[in-house]
């Protein structure tokens, strides 16, 4: 054992090498992102499209079929499952596994472009997206405030709180809900344009010519109604009033009249008319299409999400710290309340598993001084926790996992592993001092004596949790970084007991060292030991003299509560978990009108008025983001209602 003789002769390089770990391994632990659940790589893509002003079976018919289609002769496609709603359509693209999602990504934004002149000209360019099992809201705040309308609530809302916050570094989207839009109108009068040989399309031509930073608008003549999206310089509304119209039939009729009439060939040139003389401009708002209430109280929600390999718990903080520097900006009486947050969420998680691996490792060496008698072998025992765990954290890092449920919870199961080596080796190494040996000799003959012995157990153990990590599909996604963890820390763990532990006995221990109490409290378990100890040896000799009588009531013993258990047992991917949120989905009858699914929703608020334990309530209409117990959905007969629990509270019935 050559790496044992090296470890004993050589202290100094043991514990150079464990500082070095233990700075490695705690920097890696301070720049590990934070989750609650692993970055597992799901071989789904989803698609996602916006059809306005369309009932559901036009959006089947004319944008869900001709994408599936499409998306249909990618290769690697195994299903494709699709949902067909009033304004909006959703497609999910399973690929077989071992796909090239990026690839995929690829091929499948060709082939939408392929057929995208085949879709309804109003469709918006479809969104193409990798399955994340964490994409979703991390962070919703609501606004409201009592001397705004919600007009100019949601202004605000777009343009200081969310414009600040999608700046921040991993934020992938920040949305608002709610409240009403902004919109710059252009009312035209057919008789004016006719009778100044201008059409329509000469009215839109020179509001896109004269400026590019007009929010959304519509220019409506008649019963007809034509969108107006530029992006340019207008900075109020007298400078689109004052904006000429450019006509090239007004300008060949007024050509064909200085010709029919020379005597105005010297008069200056006739001035082009301006879009208020032939419309009439005033600023108002778009239809409705989402209502947002906030605790009974009409507003506006702020919706984070944070791209894939971001920290959830550091973009929260960072959003907070944006909106507190924003507060001196907005209006005082403005209300902010935090509905939802995923990074209290997830410290909470990760600090009940940290808490659950600390007692482990706290019971694991009582237990260990109980058995041991002799606070130098449970020192020496109990170092090889912290040792490996940090280590772990270094692999971890630079195998680019997370800190989350699984990698913790993996961590937590090892700690009795982390301990069995060394004390297998103790063991062995006192039974040489009882014959004599100086404790460097003991060190070395008892590490030797069950060298290969444990090395057999501890791969056992590996290769127990190694394949975990290589399953196929979302559960071996999801378990891989649970196996790999939980196989590091006990590979590490094995590197400890042929180095530190024998380094460490070989220098605390004393010739003739025993294991045995002969005085104190550890005498009497010593007592209580040893009978425990002749009571199973006893036991272990009647087994033996009965083997056919033991098989068989073992066999029947199994049977039967597999037999019982098994049919009973229900089976899920994740256990539940409650993370203080109750997601309530509506759904009135298709074509229902914005204000009656309102009504629907507001009865049912009334109801749920007095629920103890309930912090906030928040009433979505129209406009569903999705992630709070839902799919995204968009609609007027679409609603939601979200009770957020306080973190201290009891069970709701």
């Amino acid at each position: 054992m050559w790496f044992t003789r090296l470890a004993i002769n050589r202290p100094l390089l043991i514990w150079m090498t464990l500082a070095a770990i233990a700075l490695l391994g705690g920097r890696a632990y301070l720049r590990l992102p934070s989750e609650l659940n692993p970055r597992a790589d799901v071989p789904t893509l989803v698609v996602t499209a916006i059809y306005p002003g369309a009932n559901p079976p036009e959006v089947e018919a004319q944008l869900t079929k001709p994408l599936e289609e499409a998306i249909g002769t990618v290769s690697g496609v195994r299903d494709i499952t699709s949902t067909s709603q009033s304004n909006f359509a959703a497609l999910s693209v399973e690929f077989r596994v071992g796909t090239n999602l990026d690839v995929a990504i690829g091929e499948v934004r060709g082939q939408i472009e392929r057929v995208k002149a085949n879709l309804p000209t109003d469709t918006k360019t479809p969104l193409v997206q990798k399955l994340d099992m964490n994409a979703r809201p991390i962070l919703e705040i609501g606004f409201t405030c009592p001397t705004l309308s919600v007009r100019d609530l949601r202004t605000l809302a777009d343009a200081k709180i969310r414009t600040r916050i999608e700046r921040i570094p991993g934020i992938a989207a920040a949305q608002i809900l709610g409240g009403e839009k902004r919109e710059v109108q252009v009312l035209v009068d057919t008789a004016r344009l006719a009778q100044n040989k201008i059409t329509l399309d000469d009215v839109v031509n020179s509001l896109k010519a004269g400026g590019r930073d007009v929010p959304g608008g519509a220019i409506s003549s008649g019963g007809r109604e034509t969108d107006v999206r530029v992006t340019g310089a207008f900075t109020s509304l007298e400078s689109i009033r004052n904006t000429p119209v450019l006509s090239a039939q007004r300008e060949q009729a007024l050509a064909q009249t200085a010709l029919q009439n020379p005597v105005s060939a010297g008069s200056p040139p006739v001035p082009p008319l301006t879009i208020d003389e032939i419309a009439e401009v005033k600023d108002g708002v778009e239809a409705q299409t989402s209502i947002t209430r906030v605790n009974g109280q009409e507003g506006v929600s702020l919706i984070v999400s944070r791209a894939s390999d971001s920290n959830t718990v550091q973009v929260v903080a960072e959003v907070r710290a944006a909106l507190e520097s924003l507060r001196p900006e907005l209006p005082s009486d403005l209300k902010m309340e935090t509905l939802h947050d995923d990074g209290r969420t997830v410290r909470a998680a990760l600090e009940d598993v940290n808490t659950t691996l600390i007692l482990g490792a706290v019971l694991a060496m009582g237990v260990i001084l109980l058995f041991l008698h002799n606070l130098r072998g449970t020192l020496i025992v109990s170092l090889s926790i912290p040792i490996c765990i940090i280590a772990t954290f270094l692999v971890i890092y630079i195998a680019g996992f997370t800190l989350n449920q699984m990698t913790l919870l993996a961590l937590s199961l090892s700690v009795g592993i982390l301990v069995d080596d060394s004390i297998v080796v103790l063991e062995s190494i006192t039974r040489h001092l009882q014959k004599g040996e100086t404790p460097k000799e003991a060190a070395i003959n008892g590490r030797a004596e069950i060298g290969f012995a444990d090395l057999t157990t501890t791969l056992v153990d590996v290769v127990v949790f190694v394949p975990i990590a290589f399953m196929g599909g979302i559960v071996g996604g999801f378990f891989k970084e649970f196996g790999l963890t939980i196989a590091t820390a006990t590979l590490l763990s094995l590197v400890v007991s042929f180095s530190l532990t024998p380094m460490l006995a070989s220098r605390l221990y004393k010739q003739g060292e025993t294991l045995v109490a002969t005085k104190g409290v550890y005498f009497l378990f010593e007592r209580f030991y040893r009978r425990l100890e002749t009571g199973y040896s006893r036991l272990i000799g009647w087994a033996l003299g009965h083997r056919t009588g033991v098989l068989l009531s073992s066999l029947i013993l199994v049977v039967c509560v597999i037999g019982y258990t098994a049919p009973r047992l229900g089976t899920d991917f994740i256990p539940g978990s409650d993370q203080g949120l109750i997601a309530i989905n509506l759904e009135t009858a298709p074509g229902s009108s914005l204000q009656k699914t309102d009504a629907v929703t507001r009865e049912i608020e009334a109801t749920l008025n007095g629920i103890p334990d309930v912090q906030a309530r928040v009433a979505d209409i129209g406009e569903i983001v999705g992630g709070f117990g839902s799919l995204p959905h968009q609609g007027s007969q679409f609603a939601q209602i979200n009770l957020f629990l306080r973190e201290k509270r009891g069970v709701l019935g």
